[in-house]
Parts: C-alpha cells; structure tokens; sequence
C-alpha cells in the first residue's frame, strides 16, 4: 500500500485531493512506483509488490457526459 507519509503527503491530503478532482467529474488514477530487483525465477507476490510504493503523482481524465445520456438516464428512472 502507499505510504503517503514518506513522501509529506497525508493521507487526508491525500483524499482531499483526489475528492477535489474527482468532484469536478474527472476520473482520477494515482501513479505510484518504486525501485525491482531483478530475480530470475522468483514468483511474484502480488502484495509483497504493492508495498512500499512512492506516490508520483495523479492522472485526471475527462470523460465528459455525451449530449444523450441525462435524457437516458431520466428515461430509465420513470
């Protein structure tokens, strides 16, 4: 998991800047990495992988509602 502490970034600071982005309809996705070593025939372990990481920092994308979908949606709630 991110240890958004080691990089001065709280974990409510962390939040709120994901809920501030994504209150503006954007999809967020944090980019987190952190430094492999190679190991020839090593099995990988999923959660051994996700710890550890250094947040790098968020892609916001725009995926603006297309013209049809508020009426589709009314439609589906009548």
């Amino acid at each position: 998991m991110l240890d958004a502490n080691t990089q001065g970034l709280g974990i409510d600071e962390f939040e709120a800047t994901v809920g501030v982005m994504a209150s503006r309809g954007a999809r967020v996705l944090a980019v987190a990495a952190k430094p492999l070593q190679a190991s020839p025939g090593r099995e990988t372990d999923q959660t051994a992988l996700e710890r550890g990481l250094s947040l790098v920092g968020f892609l916001c994308l725009s995926d603006p509602l297309r013209p049809e979908v508020p009426n589709a949606v009314k439609r589906c709630r009548e």
